[in-house]
C-alpha cells in the first residue's frame, strides 16, 4: 500500500511538473499583414535649361504587405486599390511595378504631350 501511495504521488509530480513546464515553451507567433508604403518623388524639366517647366510628382502609396505565400486577400486588396487609383492596366502588377510603371508612363506622357507645345 506505501509503494502505492508512493507511485501515485510520483505520478502525480510528474504530471503536474509536466503541465507547468509546458506553459514555459514559446509558441511561434503568426505573421500578419501590414501596411507598407512606396515613395516616389520625381522632377522632369521639359528641356535641359534650368528656366523651363517642370513636372514634379510626388506619389506616397500606402498597400498591404501580405503575411506569407498563403495570403490572398492582401494581393486582391492591393489589386482594387492598384485599379482604383493608378489604372486598369496596374491591377495585375505588384505595388512597386505598378507604382513605377505610372510614374515612367506619366513622365513619357508629359515630355511627349507638353514638349512640342513649348518649342
Amino acid at each position: 500500500m506505501k509503494n502505492l501511495s508512493v507511485l501515485l504521488s510520483a505520478t502525480l509530480a510528474c504530471l503536474a511538473a509536466g503541465g507547468i513546464l509546458s506553459g514555459c515553451v514559446e509558441k511561434q507567433q503568426k505573421a500578419h499583414p501590414y501596411i507598407d508604403r512606396l515613395n516616389a518623388d520625381t522632377t522632369v524639366s521639359l528641356l535641359p535649361e534650368s528656366a523651363s517647366p517642370s513636372c514634379q510628382m510626388k506619389i506616397d502609396f500606402a498597400y498591404i504587405h501580405p503575411a506569407d505565400s498563403t495570403d490572398s486577400i492582401s494581393p486582391r486588396i492591393n489589386s482594387t486599390l492598384q485599379a482604383a487609383l493608378l489604372g486598369e492596366g496596374y491591377a495585375a502588377q505588384t505595388p512597386a511595378a505598378a507604382v513605377q510603371s505610372f510614374r515612367e508612363k506619366y513622365i513619357n506622357s508629359y515630355l511627349t504631350d507638353v514638349q512640342p507645345l513649348y518649342k
